[in-house]
């Protein structure tokens, strides 16, 4: 019983691990409860894409978020929306006011990554 304790302690540790990056929780906190493809966070965020892509890749692999491919693209979301209530809550206790959920669109005055993206779309506006 108490190894199966410490594997469970182990596991949240290496999630908190994941956390404790700022463009990680920044990422996250993007994504919202939303869900959302490189360019447009590279578009919302102004971060080079490798870069975003390498700490979605973490993310996933911690199992805080999924992926599906949409046409050329892959979009990302959280695999539980509860992790955005750990976060606030976690702000909360320290006093910090987080933002709202930024509106993701692709700015219609960056007509090159309007070229090479598509919008982002809360879950209920999603086209299959």
């Amino acid at each position: 019983m108490l190894q199966a304790d410490f594997m469970g302690v182990e596991k949240l540790s290496r999630i908190f691990k994941l956390l404790a990056s700022p463009a990680r929780l920044q990422l996250l906190l993007t994504i919202g409860e939303g869900e959302a493809c490189v360019c447009a966070l590279q578009a919302r965020l102004g971060w080079r894409r490798v870069y975003i892509s390498q700490q979605l890749m973490f993310l996933r692999r911690g199992g805080l978020l999924t992926a599906h491919r949409r046409g050329r693209f892959v979009f990302y979301r959280l695999r539980d929306p509860a992790w955005l209530r750990v976060i606030r809550q976690a702000a909360a206790v320290a006093g910090i006011t987080l933002p709202a959920r930024p509106d993701l669109q692709v700015p219609a005055e960056n007509p090159a990554l309007t070229a090479t993206c598509s919008p982002v779309y809360p879950p209920s506006e999603a086209t299959p």
